[in-house]
């Protein structure tokens, strides 16, 4: 219309940026003071958690605690060269490499600088940066030996080095694959998969109850080969949102509305089997999959107790989740003629 409109450049962004939410509403002046301030904070935490003691970890993150060393970003022995290969860099800063790993470093913390919180994962590609920067220092270090110092002095420094690198390795595989800080091998999801499709019958109706989106994706992508094998078939998955747990719950036949409006069965092969849903009529058992041990575990156990409550003979299984509370699953199996 010919007019001209100046936008608030803090009110274009999500909550999880730090101008975002609520303080993308204050004054610009303001809002700008709090922006610098908590980028400032963050760059402080940044360096903590490389230089000394990760200050906080995210529900997703995972650093193994170690008696008497405090949790950090990178290995404690990577560090001094980190800082050999830093203090190169500053010497030789007219370098090209050198402009590209400055440049690498500023992109590689902004996400996590200008966010509402310095978690690891923000900051996750600034990591094969240090290690670069480790891996120049090092080098520093032993041209450093090889041209100034004495045979002797070099053979006791590659020692000492080689020892280093060797205590390193062997530390981190124990850490890594021992079974003590990290449980490796078959994901925790895979084996609650296999334990679902030993469920799923011909004819049965899945309710799943997953908090998370990501979750959700993952068991459905995981599902899929089994509800689309012929031997399985006919059946219904609901990935059920909070909105509709209700409904399914006084009658789970009502995901045979619902489900074929959903996503699942929109995107995925799922939707060569939407009009074989809509036109079964005799479904014959109900799957209730429902997380629990999450951090809105009192809502997902209420929900169970309504299930259990409702079906007269149930089934129930429990799955172990492999030491992640997340991938604890309670799985409720009934006939529908049980089901009250």
């Amino acid at each position: 219309d010919g007019t001209w409109t100046f936008l608030n450049p803090f009110n274009l962004a999500g909550p999880r940026a730090l101008w975002g939410g609520e303080q993308g509403s204050r004054p610009v002046l303001e809002t700008l003071a709090v922006v610098l301030s908590s980028a400032g904070r963050n760059a402080w935490e940044i360096l903590q958690g490389i230089f000394y003691c990760i200050p906080k970890l995210f529900h997703q993150e995972w650093v193994p605690a170690l008696n008497g060393l405090y949790p950090r970003s990178v290995a404690w022995l990577e560090l001094p060269f980190i800082v050999f290969g830093l203090t190169y860099l500053v010497v030789q800063i007219r370098r090209f490499e050198s402009a590209i790993i400055v440049s690498w470093i500023a992109a590689a913390i902004l996400p996590s600088v200008l966010s509402e919180g310095s978690w690891l994962k923000r900051f996750s590609t600034l990591f094969p940066c240090l290690d670069i920067l480790a891996g120049v220092g090092f080098m520093c270090l032993v041209q450093s030996v090889y041209h100034n110092r004495g045979r002797m002095s070099r053979y006791l420094v590659y020692t000492i080095v080689s020892f280093g690198l060797t205590l390193h390795v062997a530390f981190t595989s124990y850490v890594w694959f021992s079974g003590r800080f990290w449980h490796y091998g078959q994901v925790p999801e895979i084996e609650n998969v296999r334990t679902i499709n030993s469920l799923i019958t011909p004819r049965t109706i899945v309710i799943a109850y997953i908090n998370e989106g990501y979750d959700q994706g993952k068991y459905l992508y995981l599902l899929l080969d089994h509800l689309t094998d012929a031997k399985s078939r006919p059946n219904v998955l609901m990935l059920s949102p909070p909105e509709f747990i209700e409904t399914l719950i006084q009658d789970p036949r009502a995901a045979i509305t619902y489900a074929p409006q959903r996503l699942a069965y929109q995107w995925t092969k799922l939707r060569d089997q939407v009009d074989e849903v809509v036109s079964t009529q005799n479904w014959e058992r109900v799957l209730f999959v429902i997380q629990s041990g999450t951090p809105s575990s009192p809502i997902n156990e209420s929900i169970l107790s309504r299930v259990l409550a409702r079906c007269a003979r149930p089934e129930i299984q429990y799955t172990e989740g492999r030491g992640s509370a997340w991938m604890i699953l309670s799985l409720v199996s009934c006939n529908l003629a049980d089901f009250k």
